[in-house]
């Protein structure tokens, strides 16, 4: 990892994984913090996590409302969204 990401990294609430992963989607280590969204095990997992985050996923979990395509709403998502090594960023800043 380049010196500038580690000096970053050892001040910083999130391990060196993170800013290996800002490093190889040159995010610059001063942003790492501000545009990291997580670990997540899929772009689907990303999309799904983050419209609950925002409380846009539906709240009722009977039929139709649960049969969203998170593949799809993630292809769309992930035009403004990196990842590497599962750790996702937001890359259009």
């Amino acid at each position: 990892m380049n010196e500038k990401y580690a000096e970053y990294a050892e001040n910083s609430i999130y391990d060196e994984e993170v800013f290996e992963a800002a490093e190889l989607l040159d995010i610059p280590p001063d942003m790492v913090e501000e545009l990291y969204r997580g670990e997540h095990d899929s772009d689907a997992d990303f999309a799904c996590q983050f419209a609950n985050d925002l409380g846009l996923a539906p709240t009722q979990a009977t039929w139709p409302t649960y049969f969203i395509d998170w593949e799809a709403a993630a292809r769309d998502l992930m035009m403004d969204y990196g990842k590497s090594g599962g750790h996702y960023f937001q890359t259009s800043y």
